[in-house]
């Protein structure tokens, strides 16, 4: 009966021990949390503050050198616009705009055999000048 109570003490404390663990960890989360934002809070207020002073140095150089052109504002890359590629543009251009119409006015012959041929290098074909034939009687 005293093994079972001790049991049951035991467990009571690694409960316990376990609560006290979680209470600690959400306070080490929270606190975490509270570091990002105010990290993020900082770079948001350094960025306003140089593209600020890059607006200042804009017109200030605008002013130096009598520039009298309309800088559009910066813009990001969502801002800009994009056009979806176009079958024209994805279009293989003929072989003759590639080959200076080389092609057509009989200068080459166009490539009738479009096969890769691959050429395997071997160390027999170094045979003939020993290259070799002291690094294979040192293994």
């Amino acid at each position: 009966m005293e093994d079972r109570i001790k049991q049951l003490e035991n467990q009571v404390a690694m409960l316990t021990n376990k609560i006290t663990q979680l209470e600690n960890d959400q306070k080490q989360t929270a606190s975490t949390f509270t570091v990002l934002k105010t990290n993020h809070n900082t770079m948001e207020q350094n960025i306003l503050a140089i593209n600020s002073r890059q607006d200042r140095y804009d017109d200030i150089t605008k002013k130096k050198y009598h520039l009298h052109f309309n800088k559009q504002k910066r813009s990001s890359a969502d801002d800009s616009e994009t056009n979806p590629a176009m079958n024209e543009d994805m279009s293989c251009h003929d072989q003759g705009t590639l080959t200076d119409n080389t092609v057509y006015e009989g200068i080459i012959e166009p490539d009738s055999d479009s096969r890769v041929h691959n050429i395997e290098a071997s160390t027999f074909a170094f045979g003939s000048f020993n290259i070799f034939s002291g690094l294979s009687s040192h293994k």
